[in-house]
């Protein structure tokens, strides 16, 4: 799945397009960035989209060594993620959505036996 995330603390030297993309292939595959980070007009926040696994918990902290030996942590900030069912990780429900129906289907089984 495709996901926007963002990077925080970037240091200026890792702030390019191959930086960028090294720290980003530490959580998934690395697609593309926003025009306003690749033209390094906001030095706030990197703003980049990648493609991760579902199955993938994406870390709050990315630990990179920089050339002079000094690690910095960069923060991923994710503002949305689709919501997926955390079993199967199908895009299709989510266990939220099938607990709240739980005493429904426990009643009446599936939505199939039902009649209109």
């Amino acid at each position: 799945m495709a996901a926007c995330i963002h990077l925080s603390g970037v240091p200026l030297e890792l702030y390019t397009r191959l930086g960028l993309s090294y720290i980003a292939s530490a959580i998934g595959n690395p697609l593309y960035m926003d025009r306003i980070t690749a033209d390094r007009m906001r030095l706030s926040y990197a703003k980049l989209c990648i493609e991760v696994s579902t199955t993938v918990v994406i870390p709050r902290f990315v630990n990179v060594e920089l050339l002079d030996g000094s690690i910095v942590s960069i923060v991923v900030s994710v503002p949305w993620l689709p919501t997926h069912c955390t079993d199967c990780y199908s895009f299709d429900y989510s266990v939220r959505f099938v607990l709240k129906r739980l005493p429904f289907l426990q009643k009446y089984g599936s939505l199939s036996n039902l009649v209109l």
